[in-house]
């Protein structure tokens, strides 16, 4: 009886082999492809503005007018700033701005990426950050991030950022995880 030399037996198992190799290779050039992806700020920001509704009282002889809204007359800004967040990974954010006077909030959610832009009406805001998984702690732009989040920083006071119409303040960075 003849023995099957190696190169027979070797014969069945080399396209196995090749199939193998090959499905390796597609899956790391798509593990490579979703991780730079991740890495790169490629999705589009998603600005969300609130709708502001004033009713006022009809009054037959009235002769003045109610001011307008910073809705009615176009008078927006920008915020803008980086995340962050104390760990190796930069978990999706939501970044919302506070306005000191009406208390109304507008937010974004950042999913990727390390910067975010929020479009506001002009005025003053208290800005912060919060986690999706967990919107209980928040992360404010405070003077402990102006001061360089060093332990010896005396204050974790969110600081006033103006916002004036057709500008962006700029380096906003709600990154006070530790107030």
């Amino acid at each position: 009886m003849l023995k099957p030399s190696s190169t027979q037996r070797m014969g069945s198992v080399t396209p196995l082999i090749v199939i193998l190799l090959f499905v390796l290779l597609a899956l790391s050039g798509l593990g490579y492809m979703y991780w730079t992806r991740l890495q790169t700020n490629s999705l589009p920001e998603i600005v969300i503005t609130p709708v502001e509704e004033t009713l006022v009282p009809a009054t037959p002889f009235a002769e003045t007018a109610a001011s307008p809204t910073p809705a009615e007359t176009n008078e927006v800004g920008f915020i803008q700033g980086s995340l962050s967040f104390p760990s190796e990974v930069l978990p999706p954010q939501k970044i919302c701005a506070v306005n000191t006077t009406t208390q109304l909030e507008t937010c974004v959610e950042q999913r990727q990426g390390s910067s975010y832009k929020i479009e506001v009406p002009a005025g003053t805001y208290h800005v912060y950050a919060v986690t999706l998984d967990n919107p209980n702690t928040r992360a404010y732009y405070s003077e402990f991030v102006t001061c360089g989040l060093l332990a010896s920083c005396p204050s974790h006071e969110p600081i006033e950022v103006v916002v004036v119409e057709g500008q962006a303040t700029r380096e906003v960075d709600p990154s006070d995880w530790y107030n």
